[in-house]
């Protein structure tokens, strides 16, 4: 790999990494779990699956924490669960999310009063939100608001406040902060580096020896990345460790199809999430209770777990011959090391995306 690919998007990224503004974003993560509060990402379709790849991420790098050094298990044990993903479509939109459920601001209330998501003034919520106005992520991020929590939106544009009456009761809050970054891929880099920082807290007050590098060389190892374009005629993407960015690729590219060659559909699932998926549960009485109109509901998908996990991901399932072998694309390839693997799932998602140009 040793031509670089979309150099603009990752070197604004990386010049994010230097601002004040994201130490300001990166310190409020850190107190948050300092403090032993919960971070909430929410939002939806590109930015809700986003939440969910870096709840795994972060599941993943804490327990294999409480593997190496069982002393600290117990301690850690309760920071698995400190992340959690809040997407308007609940996890099914690691297939798809349907849009009438991000357009309705109601929903957005709904959906986290639904879910039972008790919030407290030592948490920090965070909506990922591109254009600042997305109707379900201000509606969730004002069902917060009324907990009092603390609270970060990560737009790409500069909110309109005056625009309607959600804009307003959201960003003139006073517990309200706001980031403005380039684009999606800043969106996510921001997130990751700031739930990395908080990780080394984390294993530095367990006393597991480390260092965090800093977000400075972070960027400066960032714009240095060189990812090549992958050429694939094919539309099948075969994934185990890589399972859910090769998911959250084909959602939004549904050209493609997506198999773990190495387990069945049931536990294919429960590797992907590393526990089992949080679905949507309602019931057509709850949606016309939020203003959703019959044919709008006739027209979603199943989006309960059973729904989810029927979609057949498995290796029983047919697998193309010349099926892309996600999970081999980083062979030989000397990324620099973090404990949520920002790099390596960096990469994949570039490689991916280079696919659809």
């Amino acid at each position: 790999m040793n031509t670089k690919f979309n150099s603009t998007s990752l070197a604004q990224a990386a010049e994010i990494l230097k601002t004040e503004e994201f130490a300001a974003f990166a310190d409020a993560v850190r107190a948050t779990f300092a403090q032993k509060g919960y971070v909430y990402l929410s939002g939806c379709n590109t930015s809700g699956r986003l939440g969910i790849r870096l709840e795994r991420a972060w599941r993943k790098a804490i327990g294999s924490f409480m593997e190496k050094y069982p002393q600290a298990a117990p301690a850690l044990e309760e920071k698995v669960v400190a992340v959690r993903n809040v997407d308007m479509a609940g996890e099914y939109s690691v297939i798809a999310s349907p849009a009438c459920l991000s357009q309705n601001n109601a929903f957005g209330r709904g959906m986290m009063r639904a879910n039972g998501l008790g919030f407290y003034r030592k948490d920090l919520f965070v909506g990922i939100d591109p254009t600042g106005d997305t109707p379900s992520t201000l509606g969730s991020a004002h069902y917060a608001q009324i907990h009092l929590v603390n609270m970060y939106m990560l737009t790409c544009v500069k909110p309109d406040v005056e625009k309607n009456r959600s804009t307003k009761e959201v960003y003139t809050h006073p517990h309200c902060r706001v980031l403005t970054v380039a684009d999606a891929l800043a969106q996510e880099l921001v997130c990751a580096v700031a739930l990395e920082a908080a990780l080394w807290d984390i294993l530095e007050a367990n006393g597991i020896p480390n260092e965090f590098p800093g977000y400075a060389q972070i960027a400066e190892k960032l714009a240095e990345m060189q990812v090549a374009p992958l050429t694939y005629n094919g539309r099948t993407l075969c994934a185990d460790e890589y399972l859910m960015d090769a998911l959250c690729f084909a959602a939004e590219h549904p050209q493609f199809q997506v198999k773990n060659p190495n387990y069945e559909t049931e536990e294919a699932w429960e590797r992907c999430f590393l526990r089992k998926p949080r679905c949507i549960e309602f019931t057509g009485d709850f949606y016309q209770s939020l203003g959703l109109t019959d044919k709008q509901i006739n027209e979603l998908p199943d989006l309960t777990s059973k729904g989810l996990t029927q979609i057949p991901i498995g290796k029983e399932s047919l697998i193309e011959q010349d099926a892309l072998m996600v999970d081999s694309l980083l062979d030989g390839c000397d990324l620099p090391q973090t404990h949520m693997e920002i790099f390596q799932h960096l990469a994949v998602g570039l490689l991916l995306n280079s696919l659809a140009n």
